[in-house]
Order: structure tokens, then C-alpha cells, then sequence
């Protein structure tokens, strides 16, 4: 029996205060753990009695009463959680709590609250797939909670239209995300690792012996006849390819030279962000497409070729006219209700398309590539926010 199916349920349901937690303490099973506000000690007797199981595994809930630190005195909540020990492969479904977060999404529909929260755990992050030129792993150890905080409070859809390495979409792992990008090749990999991730590192595996300069340039030249062929192609190239620099000339050919020798992903490296990506709609085309989608509730998280910087991952490119047209995307989803982040370079173009009606934050990253060298290392950029205020 589910908690929200106990007989209990009308009574402490108002008592619901603040989370489904996804991990506990050190260990590294993240569990179920829902949280109560002070309730009168009858209703608290009876709450701990409850028999009620996981809406996730079917194990049973454990009713466990927390001490309260000395300094906070009586104003401490009570507790119940999971105490069951899942292997993360039988009951959170991936190595980012998704039973979790199935369950958090379970309360919050309940209580009709869409201020609680869920905590991710951080020892079990699905790190990106693929090395990407631009990638936001740094953002999100910094501000990854804070992202899926938003996204659960919110209730919406996640919506990533640059979708590149994947570093937020994959942190998240949430099954309500609508992920795209203008590079086709790259998101037919990721419809294969979703989809195919057996069939994909069986060909990686058959791969790895030909990792070798030579073997590299044939592989680049090759024509692959199915999409999980390509994907296998892709993942070679990207994992071998100088910085893992993802460029193609006009007609559309990949022609990043060779950088050296290195193991291709296993499979359950694949697995895991096959995992991770369940769920997920996977897009390919123009950013507007799936940013015109956005309504009140959506969060957008938009990482495009910076202004004024290399921008050929794809052929065409990505110039003045793009950035403008999405600046607008963005401020009519906003319009719209939506809420975004986007990144960009810190010019005065991209403070004047953004500055009159978004909170702009100055930030800096680290970066690797650049033809130019005094624009390697750390250089500044921008978080441009378009967000509601919470009280």
C-alpha cells in the first residue's frame, strides 16, 4: 500500500512539508525518505506504526523517528523513509534516483504543493557520454541542484534546445525532458544509446582494437548503413578526435584531425545514460522549434555557440541573425510563462539583445580550445536568467 493510499493519509497529508530524499548520508543506494512537519503526538504515535511500501519497489517503508539537534529544540520535523537498501538497477531504475524522484512526483501531486523539494544525489551522477567543446560540467556542480530543485518545483518540462555533451540533461535524468539539437548525427547516438544500448557497445567493443591513427582516418572516411552503426561511428570519432572537438566543413564532412589512442565506452557505461535518457523526447532541428513549445511551468536551459566565438559544429554555423532569433525565442517563452538560463559570451551585442528584460550574471569558465591563444583558459562569460522571484 502506497502512503498516499493509508487510511492515514487525509489526516498527515497536511503535515507534508518538504522532500523525497535521494541519497542518505554516505552510502551510496539512494533512498526513499519522506519528511513531516511537528503533528500532534497522537497523529505522530500512528504515523510511526504505518505499514506502507515504496511506490517504486513494493519494499516496505520503515516509520523512523529522528532526534532533534539541542539547538533547535521542539521545531524539528518528523521523518519516514525508505530504509531498504535497493540496488539501484532494481528499484531506482537509473543511477540518478529516478524512483525517487517517481515518488516525489507522487507526494507533490498529492499535497498539491509545488514548492517541495528533491534533493539529487551527487555520489550517483550520470557524467556525459561524450567530450564536448563548450560543456557545462562545471556549471553543473555548481548550480545542478539548484536546476533540478527549480524543475521539480516547477512541475514542467525540461527543455534543452543545444543539447551538445548533455552535461544538465543527463545530472537531471528526469523522464519529463525535451531534448534537440541542429546536429543530426548527434542526437541519432543518443536515440542509440537510448534505445539500442546493447547492440551499441557490441559494436564499440569490436571497435577498440582499432583505435590507431590509421584505423582513426579510415573510420572518418566510412559510411555507416544503419543508425546504431552511425552512433558506434560517432562515439569512435568524438572519443578519438583531437580535445573532442566536434567541426564539420561546408559540405557537411567531419574533419577533426586524430588526437590520440583511448578506450571506447563499455556497456555499462552506455547503460547508464541510456538510464538517464529514458523517458526523454529526442529532437533533431532548429532551437526554436522546441523552445516555441515552452508555457508556464517549462524551464529552458539554452547553451549556444557563444557570440563572437567559433560556432561550425555544425555546417552553416550559428551567427549574428541565430543569436538574435533566439533572444526572441526566449523572451516570448517567457511571455509565455516559461522560465530560462542561457549562456553566452559577455559582448555588448549580447547584452543589448538580453539586457532590458533578464537578469544578466557575470561568470567565468575554463577554456581548452581556441585559435586564438590569449582566448584559452579562463575567460569571462555570461548566465543571462529569465526566472520568477520566489518568496
Amino acid at each position: 500500500m502506497r502512503l498516499t493510499e493509508h487510511k492515514l493519509w487525509p489526516e498527515i497529508q497536511p503535515f507534508v512539508q518538504i522532500q523525497i530524499y535521494a541519497r542518505d548520508g554516505g552510502h551510496k543506494n539512494p533512498r526513499v525518505r519522506i519528511e513531516f512537519a511537528p503533528m500532534p503526538s497522537k497523529l505522530r504515535k500512528q504515523a510511526l506504526s504505518m505499514e506502507v511500501d515504496c511506490c517504486a519497489c513494493g519494499k516496505p517503508i520503515h516509520p523512523v523517528r529522528f532526534r532533534a539537534p539541542a539547538k533547535r529544540g521542539k521545531d524539528v520535523a518528523q521523518h519516514l523513509y525508505c530504509a531498504v537498501a535497493c540496488p539501484l538497477d532494481v528499484c531506482i531504475g537509473c543511477s540518478r534516483g529516478r524512483a525517487a524522484r517517481e515518488e516525489y512526483l507522487c507526494i507533490r501531486e498529492a499535497t498539491e504543493r509545488p514548492s517541495l523539494r528533491l534533493v539529487p544525489d551527487k555520489l550517483a551522477a550520470v557524467d556525459p557520454l561524450l567530450k564536448w567543446v563548450g560543456g557545462k560540467r562545471w556549471f553543473v556542480r555548481e548550480f545542478g541542484g539548484d536546476m533540478f530543485d527549480l524543475v521539480a518545483k516547477r512541475g514542467g518540462k525540461y527543455i534543452e534546445p543545444f543539447l551538445g555533451g548533455g552535461a544538465m540533461a543527463l545530472h537531471l535524468g528526469t523522464g519529463s525532458m525535451v531534448l534537440g539539437d541542429v546536429e543530426e548525427d548527434l542526437m541519432i547516438t543518443y536515440t542509440a544509446v537510448r534505445d539500442e544500448p546493447e547492440e551499441l557497445a557490441h559494436i564499440l567493443e569490436t571497435l577498440q582494437p582499432y583505435t590507431s591513427e590509421s584505423s582513426y582516418y579510415k573510420m572518418r572516411e566510412m559510411e555507416p548503413t544503419t543508425n546504431t552503426e552511425l552512433a558506434a561511428r560517432f562515439i569512435y570519432l568524438n572519443k578519438l578526435c583531437f580535445n573532442g572537438l566536434h567541426r564539420k566543413n561546408k559540405s557537411g564532412g567531419f574533419n577533426v584531425p586524430y588526437g590520440g589512442d583511448r578506450e571506447l565506452p563499455k556497456l555499462e557505461r552506455i547503460k547508464e545514460v541510456s538510464r538517464a535518457l529514458e523517458g526523454a523526447e529526442l529532437h533533431v532541428g532548429d532551437f526554436t522549434k522546441l523552445i516555441d513549445r515552452a508555457e508556464k511551468g517549462d524551464v529552458i536551459y539554452a547553451d549556444p555557440p557563444y557570440h563572437d566565438t567559433f560556432s561550425d559544429y555544425a555546417a552553416g554555423g550559428f551567427n549574428e541573425a541565430d543569436h538574435e532569433r533566439l533572444a526572441e525565442a526566449l523572451y516570448n517563452a517567457r511571455q509565455r510563462g516559461a522560465e530560462f538560463f542561457c549562456h553566452n559570451a559577455d559582448t555588448e551585442k549580447v547584452r543589448y539583445w538580453f539586457g532590458d528584460w533578464t537578469e544578466i550574471i557575470n561568470m567565468e569558465e575554463r577554456r581548452n580550445v581556441n585559435a586564438d591563444g590569449k582566448k584559452r583558459g579562463v575567460v569571462p562569460c555570461v548566465l543571462i536568467t529569465g526566472v520568477e522571484d520566489d518568496e
